[in-house]
């Protein structure tokens, strides 16, 4: 059984006339036309069956030339022209910002859907969809952790505490050399409410820290 279905899958080998004749009835074709041509071409390969013989007709009146045309001409490389980039067209930054906003609408638009809001009571009932709510809630995660990781990238904490610490010891050296105690009070009272402004670990990342409350929705 296993060798009959091999035979089944193997690829049937061309016929070993196939190539020539396809030949003879395009040649006889392209100058006795159609009827003509096939009919004598046919005299010269009397040995093919009906069928086969049809069938080759066929290939040549659909064009196909795959089996006779050179591989390269089959498989030629079509190339373009490659359009440079003019004045008029404009280039558009990769607006980090605006896509995390597109991001966040599409997720709380799938919430929406997945856990609809009663128009009348303006709360939301029972979840429809749970498995389009988890993939939601996921989709929010994701984002959050996308804009984590680029506020990460571009305001390093470690570079804005030692730059901080550079001021801060600059500022210092100038007041001191000023002489002005009041001036050097109030700019330490600055620099503790700047301190503890920047206790909230949300601030770190340029996104603030709140506790959750709930939804008027819910």
């Amino acid at each position: 059984m296993c060798i009959d279905n091999m035979r089944i899958f193997m690829a049937r080998e061309a016929h070993p006339q196939r190539t020539a004749a396809l030949i003879s009835i395009r040649e006889h074709v392209a100058r006795l036309g159609t009827v003509e041509g096939q009919r004598a071409a046919r005299e010269l390969f009397p040995a093919i069956g009906k069928p086969t013989w049809e069938g080759w007709c066929r290939v040549v009146r659909l064009g196909d030339r795959a089996d006779v045309e050179p591989l390269a001409e089959s498989f030629a490389v079509t190339t373009r022209p490659i359009t440079p980039i003019t004045a008029g067209v404009e280039l558009r930054g990769f607006e980090f910002d605006q896509r995390i906003a597109e991001m966040d609408a599409a997720a709380r638009a799938l919430i929406d859907v997945a856990w609809p809001v009663d128009p009348e009571t303006r709360r939301r009932g029972r979840v429809k969809n749970p498995m389009l709510l988890k993939a939601a809630h996921a989709a929010l995660a994701q984002t959050a952790g996308l804009v984590v990781k680029h506020q990460e990238a571009a305001w390093s904490y470690e570079r804005c505490l030692e730059r901080m610490e550079e001021l801060v010891d600059t500022a210092s050296a100038v007041l001191k050399g000023a002489g002005d105690r009041e001036l050097t009070g109030k700019f330490i009272q600055a620099l503790g409410e700047l301190e503890a402004r920047w206790a909230n670990p949300g601030h770190r990342y340029g996104r603030g820290v709140s506790p959750a409350r709930a939804a008027p929705d819910f």
